[in-house]
């Protein structure tokens, strides 16, 4: 089991805050999580808390404790008291109308499409059987966590439907051209 935690940035300034997580707050709500599921062994809980918590020191910058963590309700059984700060991402530009040109001109050749109603780009690929397009997946999708870049996809047997574009922006990035290429690479071998 894996709690994910989300942020929203709903204006465009937002970008240059800085969002903090108080550990206890995040412990909390494993604990009211994990009350309604069938982990009842507390080592077991312990367990699956420190593996979100690596991932969460290894995903983020953990900062001793200072002034923001002073700002936080004290609580009385604290568990950890380090605080996360999360910087949002710079937000990915669209595609200029030259590079558009220039850079999906070769996708196009190789049977990428624009999506009609959306700026996307969409390929479908066939495979041999099942095991090869799980392949193909599983190497799309290391590069694309790679990249913090994640394919929109949808798998049938043999057939896998790709479609790129970047949410963050709103369409067509340089990060999905360079997604596309890639996968263009491994399905020719």
């Amino acid at each position: 089991m894996f709690a994910v935690l989300l942020l929203k940035f709903d204006q465009p300034n937002d970008i240059d805050k800085i969002k903090t997580f108080d550990l206890d707050l995040v412990y909390k709500h494993i604990l009211q999580i994990t009350a309604h599921t069938d982990i009842t062994n507390s080592l077991q809980m312990r367990t699956s808390f420190s593996l979100l918590l690596h991932r969460l020191q290894t995903s983020v910058r953990f900062l001793s404790t200072s002034s923001l963590s002073s700002s936080l309700p004290s609580t009385s059984h604290r568990l950890f008291s380090s605080t996360i700060a999360v910087s949002a991402r710079k937000k990915m530009p669209l595609l200029t109308e030259s590079e558009r040109t220039e850079q999906l001109s070769g996708l196009k050749s190789a049977g990428w499409k624009l999506v009609e109603g959306r700026d996307a780009i969409q390929k479908t690929f066939m495979f041999k059987d099942f095991n090869e397009a799980f392949g193909f997946m599983t190497r799309v999708g290391l590069k694309a966590e790679k990249m913090d870049h994640h394919p929109e996809w949808f798998n049938v047997y043999n057939k896998v439907d790709i479609t790129l574009s970047t949410h963050d922006c709103g369409g067509l990035s340089p990060n999905d051209v360079k997604l596309a290429r890639f996968i263009e690479s491994i399905a020719k071998n």
